[in-house]
């Protein structure tokens, strides 16, 4: 089955997504699973912090624990890695941050020995947040980059790594986010929009 996470406007508030494709998705829900006959196929508290890959579902827990679901068995699994507050899978690697140590973890071994607040991964380099800016870490020659000293809150790599897109603070009166997309290849900024 080719799984693919689809965003569609929903009026129930405690649906959390839909999965799937046309001839079979499943919908989340915030304490069960349900396929396209409306069949629970797993039942227990779910939250909308997740992730998809391959033929599982994994769940960040309100106690900071990451729980792993078969899409095909429907059988719980709670992973054995440090509490943390995010997470994602990247190339069959999955990457937390331990908010014990404010650390980046890869399969339960710290990857990158400083405090950091967000990241993503793409190959070699790490882009992340700091309170004072946004960096690229080049796992090769082992060096940071500092990117922008604006304070970012959120930031995400696009699949082929081409573009940075991250959130940080409006400068426009009436507007408290600006959203930037930054061309990598040419490191330049080709989108900015204030929200």
């Amino acid at each position: 089955m080719n799984i693919e996470q689809q965003h569609i406007p929903i009026s129930d508030k405690n649906i959390l997504g839909i999965i799937g494709n046309k001839n079979r998705y499943y919908i989340i829900y915030s304490d069960k699973i349900t396929n396209q006959n409306n069949k629970v196929v797993y039942k227990g508290k779910l939250t909308n912090r997740y992730s998809i890959y391959h033929q599982y579902l994994y769940f960040l827990q309100d106690d900071y624990t990451i729980i792993k679901i078969s899409l095909d068995t429907f059988k719980k699994e709670k992973l054995d890695t440090p509490l943390c507050d995010y997470f994602y899978i990247k190339n069959n690697h999955l990457y937390l941050h331990n908010i014990q140590d404010d650390k980046l973890y890869c399969d339960n071994q710290i990857l990158f020995n400083e405090q950091i607040e967000n990241s993503d991964i793409y190959k070699d380099k790490l882009y992340y947040t700091r309170n004072d800016g946004l960096f690229m870490y080049d796992f090769t020659y082992k060096e940071s980059t500092l990117l922008t000293k604006e304070k970012v809150y959120s930031l995400k790599i696009s699949i082929d790594g081409k573009y940075l897109s991250y959130i940080t603070d409006s400068t426009k009166k009436n507007k408290e986010i600006k959203i930037i997309i930054k061309d990598l290849k040419k490191n330049k900024i080709v989108y900015v929009r204030d929200a």
